[in-house]
């Protein structure tokens, strides 16, 4: 293909904000198919809950993973920005979720509902977060005592990191929002 098509197709690709739209566009073509999923991961990828319509949560897992594994799971090195809001899944989707966040190596933000439960749930997870070397904003809803570890254990980069609790999930754990200074983070 020329390069004059390629530029035009990836720029009408790059002009919308829709997924739908790109996810499309991307099985139109080679050069969309690669260009579109760095496009759909230039914003943050979000697994949530979808029992709203009609599907089991590993179904979202599933359909997350198809896309994040596709070319040899090169697409875990495009993704920078993860949303998970999620509280139960199946032990298999928890290990591939590890896996594919031990290849995130430039992922930088990281937003997890229910993290305490998610972590008593999938150590892997845990482990897998620390291993990614650039995280620089962090925020749980629902932490506690693993959350706090996690963070101690963590060497991130990070300029921010917010935990929000709930009095069932805290026992120790007495600090409702966390911002860390500039590579910095606060020890309990």
């Amino acid at each position: 293909m020329p390069r004059i098509y390629h530029d035009a197709l990836v720029a009408i690709a790059e002009s919308t904000n829709d997924r739908k739209v790109i996810s499309s566009l991307m099985k139109t073509c080679r050069a969309l198919y690669q260009e579109g999923a760095r496009l759909i991961l230039r914003d943050v990828a979000k697994i949530h809950r979808l029992e709203y319509c009609g599907c089991t949560e590993d179904k979202g897992f599933e359909r997350f993973f198809r896309f994040m594994n596709a070319e040899d799971g090169r697409r875990w090195l495009l993704l920078r920005r993860l949303s998970l809001d999620v509280i139960t899944f199946s032990t298999e989707s928890g290990l591939a979720l590890a896996s594919g966040l031990r290849q995130a190596t430039l992922l930088e933000h990281v937003r997890i509902m229910w993290l305490e439960e998610v972590l008593a749930a999938h150590p892997a997870i845990g482990e897998a977060l620390l291993s990614c070397r650039y995280i620089k904003h962090f925020e749980c809803i629902v932490g506690g005592e693993r959350v706090r570890k996690l963070l101690e254990a963590a060497s991130w980069p990070l300029h921010t990191a917010h935990c929000i609790h709930t009095e069932s999930s805290l026992e120790n754990f007495d600090t409702t929002s966390i911002v860390a200074e500039p590579g910095k983070l606060p020890r309990a």
